[in-house]
């Protein structure tokens, strides 16, 4: 499974949508559910302006984190949800993007070989725009060298 453009539209949607800035995570220590409560209130007390919805990620009937109550908790919600089921799919995708670039880098290799075995003692001296071979196939992660 591979993430189709319909799927990378939404989550670029919805990223768009979220909070603004780098994100971290904060974590606040509590010793019961009564303080947690209370944390969690803290938290809700300080958001303005006030989304009048509270924002929970479900997992199968578990809450594994809130986004709160503020203007972007929706967004910030869909957008983490949207990112986690289509990560596999995301990740498989990048995988096949990386094993074409392998391809395409293995048969770069083969036209390098031929272009400096004609070009001969000059090929080491000719600038990065004149010798697309050598340089070329060295931007790509390859070598100078000769094989």
């Amino acid at each position: 499974m591979t993430l189709t453009p319909e799927q990378r539209a939404e989550i670029d949607t919805l990223h768009g949508r979220m909070t603004d800035g780098e994100w971290g995570v904060w974590k606040e220590r509590v010793h019961n559910k009564d303080e947690a409560a209370t944390e969690l209130a803290l938290q809700v007390e300080q958001t303005e302006p006030l989304a009048k919805h509270l924002y929970l990620l479900d997992a199968g009937g578990k809450c594994p984190a809130t986004t709160g109550c503020g203007p972007d908790s929706d967004a910030n919600a869909a957008g983490i949800v949207a990112l986690k089921n289509t990560w596999p799919a995301a990740s498989a995708h990048i995988a096949a993007l990386e094993a074409e670039v392998g391809r395409l880098r293995e048969g770069l290799r083969h036209y390098r070989k031929l272009y400096c075995e004609g070009a001969g003692d000059w090929c080491g001296m000719l600038s990065e725009i004149e010798c697309g071979g050598c340089h070329a196939a060295a931007t790509l992660g390859g070598t100078n060298e000769r094989d």
